[in-house]
């Protein structure tokens, strides 16, 4: 499914918030053993992510989802701007 993905397996039951939700093109896949690596939509990793008793939350997961996009984004514009004007 393309768009907003949610944490559901984290928890959160029937009414996801907000604050867990993925930025568009990032998912969660289980990895192995008690893993879970975050995706980007090309299917690179992100970060990896240990289940235990205390982690990972799902802020923490989308917290890292938002600064990849914010370091893809901003790698992006400074290619666009070496490159100049087509």
């Amino acid at each position: 499914r393309a768009g907003v993905r949610h944490l559901r397996a984290m928890g959160g039951g029937e009414q996801t918030r907000r604050e867990e939700r993925l930025p568009e093109g990032y998912f969660l896949e289980a990895g192995e053993g008690n893993h879970l690596v975050l995706r980007r939509a090309d299917g690179s990793a992100v970060g990896v992510f240990a289940l235990t008793a205390l982690g990972p939350t799902p802020e923490s997961i989308r917290l890292a989802a938002e600064e990849d996009y914010r370091v893809m984004e901003r790698r992006g514009r400074e290619e666009g701007e070496r490159e100049g004007p087509s």
